[in-house]
């Protein structure tokens, strides 16, 4: 919603775009230590909108834990994928043949600011002889979580002692996806960075 009006198709990446100039400092730092973590060379794809800010407010409901849906994050619509694709395709001489991992997408988040009282994290699900186990990464500011997007997740609820903070709880969020310069798996690799849509 912007202006008391709900935004229509296609306002919402444009209003997006509009992020890199007050934000590249900060989507740059995200680039930067993804690279580092994955060992990978990153990059965004200039296709796609640039990492999201996602910001909870404390409140009594958000301490239960039916306040957040497990849920896994879809991959990129087929028509998206092709853009990608086509984008990087045509970004290198040697990337001409450019295959992406869409169904291996990875879903990141990195905590901005936490209030002081609340353990927040991320749960996640891994299946172990035939059953689910759930763990927990633990948002610290700075701190990345790097899952797959497929795995099953929710945000971990606030605590009863955080939630009548008025400090907000803040991560970016973006998806990366690898690709390489050919379909041979010795190809030269990068991972590209898209926001969330």
């Amino acid at each position: 919603m912007r202006s008391n009006r709900w935004l229509q198709s296609g306002e919402d990446q444009q209003l997006a775009v509009t992020l890199w100039a007050p934000f590249g400092d900060v989507f740059e730092g995200f680039r930067r230590a993804l690279e580092s973590a994955l060992d990978v060379p990153c990059r965004y794809s200039g296709a796609m909108p640039p990492p999201a800010f996602i910001m909870h407010m404390p409140s009594l409901i958000q301490t239960h834990p039916q306040a957040f849906d497990v849920h896994e994050d879809s991959a990129l619509p087929l028509p998206v994928q092709h853009t990608i694709v086509t984008e990087l395709r045509a970004s290198d001489a040697g990337w001409r043949r450019a295959e992406c991992e869409f169904e291996a997408q990875l879903s990141i988040l990195v905590a901005l600011s936490m209030p002081a009282k609340l353990d927040a994290g991320l749960e996640w699900y891994s299946r172990f002889e035939g059953r689910w186990r759930k763990h927990t990464s633990w948002h610290r500011p700075g701190r990345m979580v790097i899952l797959e997007a497929r795995r099953p997740h929710m945000v971990r609820p606030f605590t009863l002692a955080a939630s009548d903070s008025s400090e907000t709880r803040m991560t970016i969020h973006a998806f990366a996806i690898r690709c390489r310069a050919s379909d041979d798996k010795d190809a030269p690799q990068q991972y590209l960075i898209t926001g969330v849509m």
